[in-house]
C-alpha cells in the first residue's frame, strides 16, 4: 500500500449493493468532516465490517494502509487507538451496531445514526465538552457503561492532536 497515492486506501470499493439508507441516516457531506475525521470514520467502518464478516480481511485495509489513512509518523498508533475505541463500543453495546459498508459506492456516502454519535462523541472530547461527549457515548452504547470508551477516545484525541491533525468542533448533530 505504500506505493498508493495519498488516501487511496480510503477509496477501495467492491461495487454497489443498492441498499437504500434507513431512517436516521444522513449524507456524508452534511457532516462537513475534517480529513482526520473522515479517516477515523472510514477506518472504523473497515473494522466494523471485519467484525460483522470475520471471513473478510477488511481490517487489513486499515492496518496495512495506516499511512494512507493518516499520513503522519504516528499513523499505526492512531489506527490502533481507533481499534481500541471500536472495541470499547462493541463491549458496551448489547445490540448490533449499524454502519455503512465501506466497500459499497452507495453506502459509504451515508452516515448511520450510530456513526453520527461516534463522530459527535469524538468532536466533543476534542472540544473538551465532557457532558456532551458523555451524552453521545451513552446513546452510542445504549445507556451502558461508557467510562472505558471515553478514556479510549481521549487517548485517540491525544494522538490526533500530537500529530497536528484537526477535528472539527462544529456541531451538526
Amino acid at each position: 500500500m505504500r506505493n498508493r497515492s495519498k488516501n487511496q486506501a480510503l477509496n477501495i470499493s467492491k461495487g454497489r449493493c443498492h441498499k437504500s439508507g434507513q431512517e436516521g441516516d444522513v449524507s456524508l457531506t452534511s457532516l462537513q468532516l475534517e480529513p482526520a475525521e473522515y479517516s477515523i470514520l472510514c477506518a472504523s467502518r473497515f473494522f466494523f465490517s471485519s467484525f460483522a464478516n470475520p471471513e473478510t480481511p477488511s481490517w487489513m485495509t486499515v492496518i496495512v494502509g495506516s499511512q494512507d489513512f493518516f499520513p503522519v509518523k504516528e499513523s499505526a498508533r492512531i489506527v490502533q487507538a481507533i481499534l481500541v475505541v471500536i472495541h470499547e463500543v462493541r463491549l458496551s453495546r448489547k445490540s448490533t451496531l449499524r454502519f455503512s459498508n465501506p466497500h459499497c459506492l452507495d453506502c459509504r456516502n451515508n452516515v448511520t445514526f450510530e456513526e453520527r454519535h461516534l463522530v459527535s462523541m469524538i468532536r466533543k472530547v476534542y472540544a473538551k465538552r465532557p457532558e456532551a461527549a458523555i451524552t453521545h457515548a451513552m446513546l452510542l452504547c445504549e445507556g451502558n457503561q461508557t467510562t472505558d470508551l471515553l478514556r479510549s477516545v481521549e487517548n485517540l484525541i491525544k494522538l490526533i492532536s500530537a500529530s497536528n491533525l484537526k477535528i472539527s468542533i462544529k456541531s451538526n448533530f
